[in-house]
């Protein structure tokens, strides 16, 4: 594993017009940077559409409303939930889910 993350060379491989298969070693400082080689950007999944979220937009919509009429604290809301105080305190002031009305 050490080899492979200080690694200073790599091997390109090359079919000459013989057919012949030829291996080089280029240097890392002549390759392309990472960023530049990438031909498509991953569009990552936000919010819960996410598939590691832990709520719904109904829970979501729940919260926010159970947060702001005061019926729940937030340390009670986490206990439903399942989750921290923090966690709900982000929600229900719109700095977590802000895709979410």
């Amino acid at each position: 594993m050490c080899g492979t993350r200080f690694r200073t060379t790599q091997y390109s491989e090359v079919v000459d017009d013989d057919g012949e298969l030829w291996r080089a070693a280029v240097p890392m400082a002549l390759r392309q940077p990472a960023n530049k080689r990438r031909r498509h950007q991953v569009q990552r999944l936000k919010g819960v559409n996410s598939p590691v979220s832990f709520f719904t937009e109904q829970n979501i919509i729940d919260i926010r409303a159970q947060g702001k009429t005061g019926d729940f604290s937030f340390d009670q809301l986490a206990e439903i939930y399942g989750c921290s105080k923090s966690t709900i305190r982000r929600i229900v002031r719109r700095e977590r889910y802000k895709e979410i009305p």
